[in-house]
């Protein structure tokens, strides 16, 4: 295989990411861009099942924009997936035919169990445990948790939280947010989080509730993958944290180093989630990885990219299919 070019995007609730990677033709792989932008797809979707007008013009714009910075990287596949906004939402159809006419980019809308499953084999793939590891991601509307051992997956669930759904859910809280407000988000997280049992492994975490809190721990004024995936998160960390950004106004908490402004109103509700969770586990610390669901899509991609070349030396094809359109 010669060395080619591959995006994955994960268009998720509260942020849409964009990774570009670079094969070698020899199995090693270069990161050319990988990009997170907060874009609030998901917004007014648990309380009506619909995507709402302004985040459907807002995130068509988004997408528009990852492609053209596909096609300035000269990719040439690129590997999109929907979750839980677009699980959720009864007009999905409408987005995702406005997104493949406005930008040339078709969305495939996967399951929860789907998205744990990719996750997991990127988390693993990056971290190389040989034991038992479960791999926790926090989403925006959902939360995935795998278990598995030597890559092998023994057993997955998506549920139906996540720190966009928890905040939503917990209704309208002061400004810092009172005991009482912080009560009634740990009790939504507690009620999905109910049937999760305690693990005998390896913990990861990713997403973006997690790898900020990791930021934030840090006091990351620039964002340092590798600093993230050095951190070793403890409960008590995490309610460390928890309690000093729940003692900020949101005008503050927006000033927080580590922390991107668009996701301060919603990381509480993420805190909770992943306090919870680690309260179900019974886990004393939990690893922090910055990959997950982009890097498996743009893998896939790539494996898309060296099919077809095989494909245009058997049959005489173009080799070019699955390129993003130019413009």
């Amino acid at each position: 295989m010669t060395s080619a070019r591959a995006a994955g995007i994960d268009v998720g609730t509260n942020s849409f990411l964009l990774l570009i990677i670079e094969s070698d033709g020899q199995g090693g792989e270069t990161v050319l861009l990988d990009r997170s932008d907060i874009t609030r797809l998901g917004e007014g979707v648990d309380a009506e099942r619909r995507l709402q007008p302004e985040p459907m013009d807002r995130c068509a714009g988004q997408l528009a924009e990852y492609m053209r910075l596909c096609t300035e990287h000269r990719v040439s596949a690129v590997s999109a997936v929907g979750t839980s906004a677009l699980r959720d939402a009864t007009n999905r159809d409408e987005f995702l035919a406005r997104v493949e006419r406005e930008c040339g980019l078709r969305i495939e809308v996967i399951t929860g169990e789907r998205e744990a499953e990719l996750t997991y084999a990127a988390v693993a793939r990056q971290r190389q445990v040989a034991g038992t590891l479960a791999n926790v991601d926090i989403g925006g509307g959902s939360t995935e948790l795998v278990l598995g051992e030597g890559g092998r997956i023994a057993s997955r669930v998506s549920l139906d939280i996540g720190a966009v759904r928890a905040t939503d859910r917990a209704g309208q809280m002061s400004d810092p947010p009172t005991t009482a407000d912080l009560a009634r988000l740990r009790a939504v997280a507690d009620e999905a989080l109910d049937q999760v049992p305690a693990v005998q492994a390896e913990v990861c975490g990713t997403g973006g509730t997690i790898t900020t809190l990791a930021a934030i721990w840090h006091g990351l004024t620039t964002y340092d993958a590798a600093v993230v995936e050095s951190t070793r998160l403890t409960p008590a960390m995490v309610d460390a944290l928890t309690a000093r950004l729940a003692a900020l106004p949101l005008a503050q908490r927006r000033q927080v180093p580590g922390l991107p402004a668009k996701r301060a109103d919603v990381i509480l509700g993420g805190c909770v989630v992943l306090s919870a969770l680690m309260a179900r586990l019974a886990v004393a610390e939990m690893g922090v990885s910055a990959g997950g669901l982009r890097y498996a899509l743009a893998r896939e991609a790539l494996c898309s990219v060296a099919g077809a070349g095989a494909d245009a030396t058997a049959d005489g094809d173009d080799a070019g299919r699955g390129a993003p359109p130019a413009g």
